[in-house]
């Protein structure tokens, strides 16, 4: 498997691993070596992807909470504008029923509004 990964260039330096293989014990040898093709990595190493990984997730339940209200506020101004659109309807037939009715309908004579007479004292300034 280490000879395959370094033979697609793992970017590792065969000279290198080879010094720390004869320099170094047998069983560190092989940790330092995984590390550095990148199969096993460090705690910091994890820890720093962890966090990352977690301010994503906070930054997608945020964005998906946002969603959410959207979503409530839209369904409730569809639902208000379904309420609109059945009164304009209501208010049209009964409006039509109405019309449809004019002719039954005797149209009086407006009604006469006579002045009224003006009689002395009414008015303070005025002498009659």
């Amino acid at each position: 498997m280490l000879a395959g990964v370094l033979a697609q260039g793992g970017g590792v330096d065969s000279t290198l691993i080879g010094s720390i293989l004869q320099s170094a014990g047998a069983g560190t040898a092989i940790i330092v070596v995984l590390m550095l093709i990148g199969i096993i990595s460090p705690r910091s190493y994890t820890d720093r992807v962890e966090k990352e990984a977690d301010k994503w997730y906070k930054a997608w339940e945020e964005s998906r909470t946002e969603v959410d209200e959207l979503r409530r506020g839209l369904a409730i101004q569809s639902e208000r504008t379904d309420n609109a659109v059945a009164a304009a309807q209501q208010s049209a037939a009964l409006l039509d029923r109405l019309q449809a009715r004019m002719p039954d309908v005797d149209t009086a004579p407006p009604p006469q509004i006579h002045p009224r007479r003006r009689r002395p004292g009414d008015s303070p300034g005025e002498a009659g």
